[in-house]
């Protein structure tokens, strides 16, 4: 299939699967954590994992042949999650600078519900409860979303453009968007931009995937032990001259750990084909 073929199932995919939860799943008002956890898990693999997976899958797609293939794998995969790990000051520094930008009370009434149904899912923190809150927001919607947004949304769109640059940003924006939480869109973006460079240039989806489920794992730590309020805590007020410069420091840093990955591996990525 061509490049825009693939992109256009994919959303005709997405835009399926969220009519059928819309009709088939009842509205949760004041779910348990096992109802939403269901409801996530079912939502993840019918929006993200199942509309991609499909492409690859009739595209005969070799994006899973290599997986753990030879030991370079495993030092990009750990260095991507590294890469992670350092931007996380400057993520801080955007999210509040993005609490600064108003919103409609239409969007802030979206944001309150998304966090009305974080603190149900977090609301246990028991091992079980952890652990399964870890494989569904860790694993699940970083396998599903990296296979979405990079292995085939990013990856066409660079093959359609010839512009990787362009393409990483708009799947980025994409990713994003389809959150639907705007208090967090410029961090999430940033998020979904360093992913899709770690993908292009280590040319394996599975550093984005291990970089999204460390991401989203330290989130899960923090809100199941000391509490979820602690991630929503970020003010206008901790945007100062020492978060700034700390901010662009962790900025610089992460661009320059990006660029060293390129180069350590000596990666032009000449395998960046369409599906």
């Amino acid at each position: 299939m061509s490049a825009f073929k693939n992109i256009g199932f994919l959303f005709l995919g997405f835009i399926i699967a969220q009519t059928i939860l819309g009709f088939a799943i009842p509205e949760l008002s004041n779910p348990e954590p096992y109802e939403l956890k269901i409801w996530l898990s079912v939502s993840q693999i019918l929006s993200y994992l199942l509309p991609a997976g499909l492409i690859l899958y009739f595209s005969k797609d070799e994006i899973f042949s290599k997986f753990n293939t030879n030991q370079i794998f495993n030092k990009k995969l750990i260095i991507g999650i590294g890469i992670i790990l350092i931007s996380f000051p400057f993520l801080q520094l955007a999210y509040a600078l993005n609490l600064m930008i108003p919103i409609s009370e239409n969007l802030i009434a979206i944001e309150e519900e998304a966090t009305k149904m974080m603190q149900i899912l977090f609301s246990e923190n028991h091992f079980l409860a952890v652990l399964t809150n870890l494989l569904l927001v860790g694993l699940l919607a970083g396998l599903g979303e990296e296979l979405f947004f990079r292995g085939v949304l990013q990856k066409n769109l660079v093959q359609y453009t010839n512009k990787p640059h362009l393409s990483i940003w708009i799947a980025a924006i994409v990713f994003s968007f389809l959150h639907f939480q705007f208090q967090g869109f410029i961090p999430r973006l940033l998020v979904g931009a360093l992913l899709g460079y770690l993908y292009y240039y280590s040319d394996s989806i599975w550093v984005a995937v291990a970089g999204h489920f460390f991401f989203n794992g330290f989130q899960v730590l923090v809100a199941s032990f000391i509490g979820i309020d602690q991630l929503d805590n970020i003010s206008e007020q901790t945007v100062t001259i020492t978060s700034t410069l700390v901010g662009i420091a962790s900025l610089i840093a992460t661009v320059y750990s990006v660029y060293w990955l390129t180069n350590r591996y000596n990666l032009k990525n000449q395998d960046f084909k369409a599906i």
